[in-house]
């Protein structure tokens, strides 16, 4: 059986997933970096630097795995976490992973713009949200399905489980969320 290809919105919510992650990653090392001052020993400060980095690092390093080196069990960790992260956004009526880029156009069109177009926009980008989440988490399933049903049809092959290409994007994830970082240090020093 041949193996499946992700469609252009797969590819597409792939890539957005990936750099909102290391956006994020970026914001909260930004914020531990600016917040320096609340923090009173190196264990919180290490704490608060690998949270930053593992959450979402692992989640981009695993939609990465999941969509453009077709693993199986990638494609399995990224729906569990659209699921969850979904069904968290949904429960408490919070903004999900594609809300927080959301938010951000929508604080720029009513603070920095006319505000009158608030309320409608604001509207209209949270429903945005919450449909970009949920087709975020389908996109996912039906991915790990035809990749679990490649695998089920044909023995699949295993090749190195980590290559040379695996880590250069690691090292290039972290440099993007290094400059994130960066960035939002030089922002709130200036």
């Amino acid at each position: 059986m041949q193996s499946p290809r992700p469609n252009v919105l797969e590819i597409a919510f792939a890539i957005g997933t990936i750099l909102g992650s290391l956006w994020v990653a970026g914001v909260m090392l930004g914020a531990t970096y600016s917040s320096g001052h609340l923090i009173h020993n190196r264990l919180e400060l290490a704490t608060l630097v690998l949270c930053s980095i593992v959450g979402p690092g692992m989640l981009a390093w695993q939609q990465y795995r999941s969509t453009f080196r077709q693993k199986t069990s990638a494609a399995r960790f990224c729906m569990i976490m659209s699921a969850l992260l979904t069904i968290i956004s949904l429960a408490t009526s919070c903004i999900g992973p594609f809300g927080i880029l959301i938010v951000n156009i929508a604080h720029f069109l009513v603070f920095e713009h006319d505000s009158r177009v608030a309320e409608g926009a604001i509207l209209v980008l949270v429903l945005l949200a919450f449909v970009c989440d949920i087709t975020w988490f389908v996109l996912n399933a039906q991915w790990w399905q035809s990749l679990k049903a490649r695998d089920a049809a044909a023995d699949a092959k295993i090749g190195p489980a980590f290559t040379i290409v695996d880590a250069i994007a690691l090292f290039a994830g972290i440099l993007v969320a290094l400059a994130f970082a960066i960035q939002r240090v030089q922002l709130q020093v200036s």
